[in-house]
Parts: structure tokens; sequence; C-alpha cells
């Protein structure tokens, strides 16, 4: 199970974030499953304020 983790950071940084974690996986692919529900969040967090 993983750790849960909290963090706050500008709106304006949610780009260069989701991009850090996209690119985790990446750089660390035996450990990539590990990122995904926080690109997965992210990413939801990303489209909900699209639609605002």
């Amino acid at each position: 199970m993983k750790d849960k983790w909290r963090g706050t950071f500008p709106i304006a940084d949610l780009p260069k974030w989701l991009d850090f974690y996209r690119h985790q996986r990446e750089r660390y692919p035996a450990h990539a499953a590990s990122y995904d529900s926080d690109v997965k969040a992210l990413e939801a967090l990303v489209a909900d304020l699209e639609k605002k």
C-alpha cells in the first residue's frame, strides 16, 4: 500500500507537477504503477479546472 502524502502548490504549477510525475513513470518503469494514482489525480484536477 502506498503511503499517503499531502502538499500544496499554486495552480499555475499544476502542469509542472503533472509533467514531473509522468516523467517519473518513464524514468522508473519498474515503479511506474506507483505513480499512476498521482497522474490520474492531477489529470482529473486539470480536467475539472478546464470545465470552469
